[in-house]
């Protein structure tokens, strides 16, 4: 099995993306995944400032996909998610839609433990999806923490181990990049963050 290394990441779906590999249509392939904030937040005193969103929401890849051509539609099947480690979560004030209610910055780093996040005394079921997940877009590069046509940061919690996600090629090889894996989300981040995870894809 091809297995895409933690450290073969973009910041934005891009025609121009040196692929990590490639691959035959139909193959079983592994992303190594960092989280959203690329690793740099280790404690609960780390931050995530504006100046670092330059590195917001890696994408382990993009894969050229051989035989992928512009008018195809790509489907990835995801087999199987697997969060690493920590999850950790950070919000603060002007974060998200509740943001305005807060009144400082948090930091948590969340235990996983046989399926569940252990937050205090709640334990929370894990329903680890794919935050990220595109392919090069049409025209110009999109960074990572925007949603498009191409996908890109579509934090939809169905995207999940059994899904299958259909995706447009504009570019030959297509361009597989995925990452910012969430080990649960809800319906959206009202606080600009889920549970962020490493992960096995």
């Amino acid at each position: 099995m091809r297995i895409i290394p933690r450290h073969r990441v973009v910041y934005a779906m891009a025609q121009h993306s040196q692929p990590a590999a490639q691959v035959e249509p139909g193959e079983t392939v592994t992303f190594l995944t960092e989280d959203c904030y690329s690793g740099t937040v280790r404690t609960t005193r780390d931050r995530f400032p504006s100046s670092k969103m330059h590195l917001a929401n890696p994408a382990t890849g993009p894969v050229y996909v051989r035989g992928a051509k512009p008018g195809d539609v790509l489907a990835v099947d995801i087999i199987e998610v697997k969060p690493v480690g920590k999850a950790t979560m950070l919000t603060g004030p002007g974060k998200g839609p509740v943001g305005y209610k807060l009144t400082h910055d948090e930091v948590m780093k969340i235990p996983m433990r046989r399926g569940f996040l252990h937050l205090g005394e709640r334990r929370i079921p894990m329903q680890p999806m794919i935050g990220v997940i595109g392919v090069a877009p049409r025209r110009k590069p999109i960074a990572n923490p925007w949603p498009g046509e191409h996908g890109g940061n579509m934090d939809c919690n169905v995207i999940r181990a059994g899904a299958t996600v259909y995706l447009p090629v504009y570019v030959s090889g297509a361009l597989l990049a995925l990452g910012d894996v969430h080990a649960v989300q809800a319906a959206g981040e009202v606080g600009i963050c889920a549970a962020e995870v490493k992960a096995r894809v």
